[in-house]
């Protein structure tokens, strides 16, 4: 894992601590602005002009939490492409799933609080400037912002929603844990696409309400009586206006690719289990899913490729004792579940280039320990294009299933393929794994059962 990679986890979501220590001093800072705020406005002593310093120190104190809190957000999604792409572990894709869910209410919340203290003080200081004939008063205008309240609200019902079809999952299969998911994403996000249509709606009513006050109050206060005043009323006006707008559309152009990346669906899960993956495997497609199983990786010796090492479930084990521990586990597996029918499935991960006469001895000491029906595992790249997050490349596992027999089983069988119908191939046909895996997966994407036989072998 690379080092640029890592992130520091301290609590529910990355950075969680931090963002709280920078959320409490900018809480702070807002408070002490809005005493500052109010001594200003409600003092006897004649008014006079407040500076706007304490609040710009607020307001950029206010913008340093928002990216505190993206930063945040970010750094969770990160580790879920991460994942997805297993620059990480696999299951740290569930857990940066789970810091986002933690993320957005508390980062939402926070920010909210700070943003309504620091309104609170920045209006007080401008009704201060206003009394004392230094200024405006807040603009009129600011209201629209209410309109995004009930996205927020939108967001913690969303959280609610996830957090709830989360803890329905625990504990059960993953064909039923996905699509309890599934149907618990999908109703979050209704819930969220409807809050955020109806703050779209009220910002639009607020920004009308604010044009009507706005023409009320022209018409209620006299125009300034020298032009000059006028003409400055007029440059201030539509200086905030040309400001209002601009934001307006950088604001629509950066959520544009957000939401198509929101509305472009995500490739369906795959329950994929991180020992079926080798990039040597050879480069093919297997149209068969692969079930639990033992597995046996088969890998080249680094220096060494006449050789190889042969591992069950992760601990390398001699070829000679391969049978032995094959059988041990056949019959653990029957004693735990005895009313299971035993399926004589083992996964294999091949190396392409492990020696032909060690792929053979793998192969053999399954068959001889009953495990009929290997299935060959492939390792293949897929590449998803994403609208914010680029190409991503993730890793899937496909494999292909065979059914093994010999020449004792064929000679009981009084038949050459010993009873089993599909296309028989011939281990000693081939010289190379490479070779042989792509015969097998050709046969069984033309939906073919392929019959693998061990007799005589080379």
């Amino acid at each position: 894992m690379a080092s640029e990679q890592r992130i520091l986890w301290v609590g529910p979501f990355p950075y969680a601590r931090l963002f709280i220590v920078v959320g409490a001093a900018v809480a702070i800072l807002q408070i002490v602005a809005l005493v500052i705020a109010l001594v200003r406005r409600f003092r006897r002593s004649a008014p006079t002009r407040p500076s706007l310093k304490v609040q710009a120190v607020a307001g950029a104190a206010l913008l340093i939490l928002f990216g505190a809190g993206a930063g945040a957000i970010h750094a969770a999604r990160t580790v879920a492409m991460d994942a997805f792409a297993l620059h990480r572990a696999p299951w740290d894709a569930g857990f940066a799933i789970v810091a986002q869910a933690n993320a957005f209410p508390t980062v939402t919340r926070v920010c909210l609080l700070a943003a309504l203290i620091f309104i609170a003080g920045l209006w007080l200081t401008l009704d201060a400037r206003r009394r004392a004939g230094g200024g405006p008063s807040l603009p009129i205008g600011a209201i629209t912002g209410l309109g995004l309240l009930p996205a927020i609200a939108g967001i913690w019902s969303w959280d609610e929603m996830l957090a709830d079809a989360y803890r329905a999952s625990v504990g059960v299969p993953f064909a039923q844990y996905r699509a309890l998911l599934e149907r618990g994403a999908a109703a979050a996000r209704a819930r969220l696409e409807l809050f955020a249509r109806v703050s779209s709606f009220t910002i639009v009513a607020l920004a009308v309400v604010a044009v009507v006050l706005i023409f009320r109050l022209r018409r209620r206060v006299p125009a300034p009586s020298d032009d000059a005043g006028a003409a400055l009323s007029r440059r201030r006006s539509l200086l905030t206006s040309a400001i209002a707008l601009a934001i307006a559309v950088v604001l629509v152009l950066a959520v544009s690719p957000m939401r198509a990346e929101n509305g472009l669906r995500w490739p369906p899960a795959q329950q994929d289990d991180v020992r079926w993956f080798n990039a040597g495997t050879p480069d093919v497609v297997g149209p068969d899913a692969i079930t639990g199983g033992p597995i046996i990786n088969v890998w080249t010796v680094e220096g060494d490729p006449s050789k190889a090492m042969i591992e069950l479930d992760q601990h390398e084990v001699a070829a000679d004792a391969l049978v032995n521990r094959l059988w041990t586990m056949r019959q653990e597996f029957a004693q735990r579940h005895p009313d299971q029918e035993f399926d004589g499935v083992v996964v294999t991960v091949v190396n392409r280039d492990a020696p032909y006469r060690a792929v053979v001895s793998m192969l053999r000491a399954v068959h001889d320990a009953g495990y009929p029906h290997p299935l060959f595992t492939f390792t293949r790249h897929e590449n998803v294009e994403r609208p914010v997050f680029g190409r991503l490349q993730r890793q899937r596992a496909s494999g292909a299933r065979v059914t093994l027999i010999d020449a004792t089983d064929a000679a009981f069988a009084d038949d050459p393929k010993a009873g089993a119908s599909g296309t028989l191939v011939r281990l000693s046909d081939f010289h190379a794994y490479d070779a042989l895996a792509r015969r097998i997966v050709e046969l069984r994407r033309a939906g073919q059962p392929v019959v693998l036989d061990l007799a005589d072998l080379k």
